[in-house]
């Protein structure tokens, strides 16, 4: 009886399978600190005011030139071009204006931060992913203070206004080495970031 125990009880079971017994149990073991993420707002609704200032700005440099074109066009050297077009940087700068011109650019900062957040919440992703936002660095929620008190990943977009798709760059602190950046759309954004802080691809080493 002794025997047969002995042949199929824990003294008969394979080196292998007990090491692999004891790898899952110490894994489940040891639970992963959570990811946090900071969307820095202030930063983005910043650039976006200062994109909106300069494209304001150009069109006021260059009002008169545009103003002569359009009066007198010049089809001899310019064809069928218009004003704009001829005007190096207009035909990029002037929608920019036009959009700023009627359109809230914090607000519009803040709606894509708000999809932003929600393409988070609903990814799978990025379970286990905390997602703060920082308005204001003078004046921040508890929560935000909490949260960069530690160890954290700092999420910014390079906001231009009137663009479907954003500009994004993150980097870790305290290891700035840790630098990513991209261009996306509030899933496409949430998707790659927390792919890249829950490592679901290479590991980044500062």
């Amino acid at each position: 009886m002794r025997g047969a125990l002995g042949a199929s009880g824990v003294h008969g079971t394979h080196p292998f399978l007990l090491a692999v017994v004891c790898l899952l149990a110490c894994h489940k073991a040891t639970p992963t600190r959570a990811q946090t993420i900071v969307i820095d707002g202030w930063w983005s609704a910043d650039y976006a005011i200062a994109g909106c200032e300069r494209a304001e700005q150009f069109m006021k440099q260059n009002a008169d030139l545009i103003h002569e074109l359009e009066k007198h066009p010049h089809p001899e050297l310019y064809g069928d071009q218009s004003a704009c077009e001829v005007v190096a940087g207009c035909s990029e700068v002037r929608p920019v204006a036009v959009h700023c011109a009627v359109v809230d650019t914090v607000a519009e900062v803040r709606d894509f931060e708000s999809r932003l957040a929600t393409s988070f919440a609903t990814d799978t992703t990025c379970r286990g992913v905390r997602i703060v936002t920082l308005i204001n660095p003078k004046n921040s929620a508890p929560a935000v203070s909490a949260a960069m008190s530690a160890p954290y990943w700092s999420l910014s977009l390079d906001f231009e206004p009137g663009r479907a798709k954003q500009p994004w760059k993150m980097l870790h602190d305290p290891a700035p080495g840790k630098f990513t950046k991209g261009e996306g759309s509030p899933d496409e954004i949430a998707h790659k970031v927390c792919a890249i802080v829950n490592e679901r691809g290479g590991t980044l080493v500062n």
